[in-house]
């Protein structure tokens, strides 16, 4: 909003981020603030696919590319498929 010190959702950026993550079925959301839950809220709004989807939001002040890898290796269960004997 104009003088809040926060800018609107940018609907090019969500609907561009829907594109790109549609035949994902499990979705980790991760950062500061609300934009996260802002994304959550335009996938299901605007595809009902996203309704049948594991959608995980969870917040994170502002983690560098190391701690996104790692925090998403642990949720996904790449760390654990790793350690498993074969």
């Amino acid at each position: 909003a104009i003088g809040s010190g926060h800018a609107g959702e940018d609907k090019d950026f969500l609907k561009r981020t829907a594109d790109a993550i549609r035949g994902a079925e499990q979705i980790l959301i991760m950062g500061p603030s609300t934009t996260k839950t802002v994304l959550r809220n335009y996938l299901r709004d605007h595809d009902p696919k996203f309704a049948q989807k594991t959608v995980t939001v969870e917040p994170a002040d502002h983690p560098s590319d190391r701690e996104i890898i790692a925090h998403a290796k642990r949720h996904f269960g790449f760390d654990e498929a790793r350690r498993q004997p074969h």
